[in-house]
């Protein structure tokens, strides 16, 4: 989608402008809710204020939707499921299915742009791209709190547990 001063876009994973504006917007979008085990699946620097997956870049494909020029969501997938698994470093297994990918990351700091969810707009390029790849079954993890998003888009809970008090979810989502 694209308008005046909004569009969707594929992230430029080679561009050191564009990443540095995503880790920024990813930063705004979970500083306040970073928990014990953020570190676990983040590398964050408070000083820059910039959060980044621990699953490499090169291994990912990021949609953000830019508003005025800022990055106000985006959505990462991990399309490498042989190695890099982000549900991996936070203790959770699945028996890989073929034709899987995992979500790493969905985020929004609007909740509702001109009356449509920014992160529908999200699922709409996220739901393309994967029918496209003939991808089947996809993975998230996610904390208890923020799973809403995920089960919004279609996906169900398969695997919980508590640490220090937060739970965080395995969750699956069948195509």
């Amino acid at each position: 989608m694209k308008g005046p001063e909004n569009e969707m876009l594929l992230l430029d994973i080679n561009n050191p402008i564009e990443i540095t504006s995503y880790e920024k917007a990813l930063y705004r979008s979970f500083s306040s809710s970073l928990t014990n085990t953020s570190d676990l699946i983040f590398d964050i620097n408070h000083k820059e204020k910039t959060l980044r997956t621990k699953i490499p870049y090169n291994s990912q494909e990021i949609y953000t939707y830019k508003w005025s020029d800022a990055i106000v969501a985006g959505m990462a997938i991990n399309f490498n499921m042989q190695k890099n698994l982000q549900l991996e470093l936070l203790n959770f297994n699945v028996v890989l299915r073929e034709n899987a990918c995992e979500a790493l990351i969905i985020f929004s700091v609007l909740d509702f742009f001109k009356s449509m969810s920014v992160l529908k707009l999200l699922a709409e390029c996220f739901i393309k791209r994967i029918e496209e790849k003939n991808i089947s079954t996809v993975y998230a993890t996610s904390s208890e709190k923020r799973s809403i998003s995920y089960k919004q888009l279609g996906f169900r809970v398969i695997d919980r547990y508590m640490f220090e008090g937060q739970g965080k979810c395995l969750l699956q989502l069948d195509r």
